[in-house]
């Protein structure tokens, strides 16, 4: 897992392409992000979630979330290097300051999709 330690806001994880990253680190606009969750073909139950951004998806041909098992053959290679670990409040602080536009679901949904944190 990738447990991070920020200096403002303890401890906590939440997995990013990383663009959106450098992004949230640089307090720079980065529109059109989106939380994509995929399981394995084994338990459809036991997802896992990353938020990217357009260039990310678009260059590494990800499918929308759940439409293909993580270790099928039909799944990208390479996807593995995207997922940097960040400060989850940081990446919320950000989107709060609307420097991410909210494309992760329909209407309603959860802005907290994929954050794990504590003190």
């Amino acid at each position: 897992m990738g447990i991070v330690i920020c200096p403002k806001h303890g401890h906590g994880f939440l997995y990013n392409c990383p663009h959106l990253v450098a992004a949230v680190v640089a307090h720079s606009p980065l529109p059109g992000v989106e939380y994509l969750e995929y399981a394995p073909s084994d338990d459809p139950a036991f997802l896992i979630g990353c938020w990217y951004c357009p260039a990310c998806v678009a260059a590494h041909c990800l499918p929308p979330s759940g439409s293909v098992p993580f270790d099928s053959e039909k799944f990208p290679e390479g996807v593995s290097p995207l997922l940097q670990p960040m400060c989850p409040e940081c990446f919320r602080q950000w989107r709060a300051a609307g420097l991410g536009s909210r494309q992760d679901a329909e209407p309603g949904a959860a802005a907290d999709r994929g954050l794990i944190s504590g003190s």
